[in-house]
């Protein structure tokens, strides 16, 4: 027998007590609900940002301390449930430190010829060479990203492995016994 979907606010309870935990498995529900709390968290604190006072510094150290805070336990249960998902399709936790991995180099490699361009001090003036590195740089390196991107999607989307797997039971069965 299954057990029941896992509903929103479970799923954040799981996941903010888990927010650590890289071991085993998490089901679809969970970081899904999870994925979409973090949205909202998100979107809220940018609509928030717009309502304090731009005279208050007080307010905005506090501010900017909470969203910080926030943002930093929400990355590592993010981090953590992402892991358990990909256990839960019986895949490795790195099939996602690769991709993370990955964006860290495109963002070295796009900052770095933006800051190229500013230094040499020719500005945004777009010349030959200028468009055909762009260009390279979207072939070599955006797309592959976001087609990694697009596999990682569909695998948060299978459904779990059945039965255990080597990294745990799974979460969706229940023992009568």
């Amino acid at each position: 027998m299954t057990k029941s979907l896992m509903g929103f606010f479970e799923a954040v309870k799981v996941c903010s007590s888990k927010a650590f935990e890289f071991k085993g498995r998490a089901r679809r529900s969970e970081y899904w609900w999870w994925t979409l709390f973090v949205s909202i968290l998100y979107l809220a604190t940018s609509l928030c940002e717009n309502l304090i006072p731009d005279t208050s510094r007080v307010l905005t150290l506090l501010f900017i301390f909470v969203c910080i805070a926030a943002a930093l336990f929400c990355g590592f249960a993010t981090l953590a449930v992402t892991i358990r998902r990909l256990h839960d399709t019986g895949r490795s936790g790195w099939w996602y430190g690769a991709f993370l991995i990955a964006e860290v180099v495109w963002t070295i490699v796009i900052t770095t010829g933006y800051l190229a361009t500013a230094i040499t001090g020719t500005g945004y003036a777009i010349t030959s060479a200028a468009l055909l590195g762009g260009i390279a740089k979207l072939l070599i390196f955006t797309i592959p990203l976001l087609v990694y991107s697009i596999v990682l999607l569909v695998w948060y989307c299978q459904d779990s492995q059945p039965g255990t797997n080597k990294y745990d039971d799974n979460p969706k069965e229940i023992n009568l016994e």
